[in-house]
C-alpha cells in the first residue's frame, strides 16, 4: 500500500510538471509574437537588440582569444589598463630635466 502512496504521489508531480511546460510554452509562444511585433514597429527596439547580441558575441570572443593566447600560445597580450596608466602618468607628470 505504502508503494501506491509514493507511485501517486510522482504521478501527480509529474502531471503538475507537465501541466506548467505547457503554460509556460504557451507563455512562450505569446511573449515571441509581441517581441516580433515590437522589432518590426520599432527600429530603436530592434537597434537595441542588435547591438545587445553583438556585445555579448564579441565579449564572448574576447574571452576566448585571451584564453588562447595564454594558456594554448604563450603569447604576452597587449595590457590597456597598464599601458593606459603609464600613458597618462608620462602624459600629465612633468619630465625630470637635470
Amino acid at each position: 500500500m505504502k508503494s501506491h502512496r509514493i507511485f501517486r504521489a510522482f504521478w501527480w508531480s509529474c502531471n503538475a510538471l507537465l501541466a506548467a511546460c505547457l503554460f509556460a510554452t504557451a507563455r512562450t509562444g505569446v511573449w515571441e509574437y509581441s517581441v516580433r511585433r515590437y522589432l518590426l514597429e520599432r527600429r530603436s527596439f530592434a537597434y537595441l537588440f542588435v547591438s545587445v547580441n553583438s556585445l555579448i558575441f564579441l565579449l564572448l570572443a574576447r574571452m576566448f582569444l585571451a584564453w588562447l593566447a595564454d594558456h594554448r600560445l604563450a603569447i604576452p597580450r597587449f595590457r590597456l589598463r597598464s599601458n593606459l596608466s603609464r600613458a597618462t602618468s608620462a602624459f600629465f607628470t612633468s619630465p625630470e630635466i637635470k
